[in-house]
């Protein structure tokens, strides 16, 4: 795991601790019981979902993250060059 994917999933464990706390009603029912989950459960769950996304062929990117800007950049550069070549 790199630095990057190493804080999207702090900051996923830390949404997941605090969901219910945060977010008692935001599914529109019944509000949840303002508990604060475990961090090893939190962690675990975090993970599970960075999985599940990573192999559904996602990717999770912090915005303005200077790499993933650049490689944006450089796909339109090509995309422009490639249009106007005869």
């Amino acid at each position: 795991m790199d630095a990057n994917e190493g804080e999207i999933l702090d900051v996923m464990q830390r949404a997941i601790e605090r969901a219910n706390i945060d977010y008692p009603g935001i599914e529109g029912g019944r509000p949840r019981d303002p508990i604060l989950r475990q961090k090893e459960e939190s962690r675990h769950l975090a993970l599970a979902a960075m999985n599940g996304l990573h192999r559904a062929g996602f990717k999770i990117l912090k915005t303005g993250d200077q790499a993933a800007l650049g490689v944006a950049a450089a796909c339109r550069r090509r995309r422009k060059k490639r249009r106007w070549k005869s």
